[in-house]
């Protein structure tokens, strides 16, 4: 709210902070999931399983970011996000087929992240496999690529719908970032915790003192990740404000950081758990 970082470098912490988490979990949720449902024990078919996944959950994050971005509020948001999901199912590729679904709706599988993941899936558990038809009543597949053929999955691959997914990934991380460049950011308002120093009072002729920073406390400062940096500089300041209003080393005229004011200042932080 202050502007002490734009838009691109929050929007990329973020990312960078929860896209590790979300790969994680859906890792580890594949790879309890797979033997336990005894999945296709063959070569490479495991870690293209757990990759389509781990894909799927960063594609459903990406989403969320878009859609979050786009909503005017978070009850919006979160109203949006299940209607978007059920069409997402419903052209998943398995009730509807491609060639089957009405012209002006075909975009939609070609957006789902959903689809991708599951034809994805199916590939990658059906290719290769033989089936018996020995007693079979009615059509029968006697091969896993002819089951992939009955639900239009015959020319797919698990690369090509990898790489869908990540386009989606990108494609909606590039959308957030340009919707929250357009938008006018709302912010909370923040109110002064309990007990924190009050504001710097004026000086005699009326204008606030400036603060200055010693060449050891700004080079410190520089070692504070960048975004975050703003936000160290400004609660510095304010507590050394603090201390010029007790007077507590500090006269009436500019208000000097020095290495120990940054210290104290993010011992201070530190004990309050901020």
């Amino acid at each position: 709210a202050k502007g002490m970082y734009s838009v691109a470098p929050y929007f990329l912490s973020k990312v960078v902070a929860e896209a590790p988490v979300s790969a994680a979990v859906s890792a580890l949720g594949g790879a309890a999931l797979y033997p336990l449902v005894g999945l296709n024990r063959g070569k490479g078919k495991f870690e293209r399983f757990v990759l389509t996944l781990v894909l799927e959950g960063l594609a459903s994050g990406a989403l969320g970011l878009f859609i979050g971005a786009v909503a005017p509020t978070t009850d919006t948001a979160l109203a949006l996000f299940p209607p978007f999901l059920v069409l997402m199912i419903v052209f998943n590729g398995f009730n509807i087929a491609e060639e089957s679904t009405p012209r002006a709706l075909r975009w939609i599988p070609k957006v789902s992240f959903i689809r991708w993941c599951s034809e994805g899936l199916a590939v990658n558990e059906f290719s290769g496999l033989r089936f018996s038809c020995k007693g079979a009543r009615g059509p029968c597949c006697e091969t896993g690529e002819q089951a992939l053929e009955r639900v239009s999955f015959g020319g797919s691959t698990v690369r090509g719908a990898a790489v869908a997914q990540a386009k989606l990934v990108g494609g909606l991380y590039v959308a957030t970032l340009l919707v929250l460049r357009r938008s006018s950011p709302k912010f909370l308002r923040v109110e002064p915790p309990f007990g924190a120093p009050a504001a710097a009072a004026p000086s005699a002729a009326g204008a606030p003192r400036s603060v200055a920073w010693t060449a050891g406390a700004e080079a410190s400062l520089q070692r504070v990740p960048f975004f975050v940096r703003g936000f160290a500089r400004k609660r510095t300041e304010d507590y050394a404000r603090g201390l010029a209003d007790e007077g507590e080393g500090h006269d009436a005229g500019d208000i000097l950081v020095t290495e120990e004011i940054l210290l104290a200042a993010k011992e201070k932080q530190s004990s309050r758990g901020e």
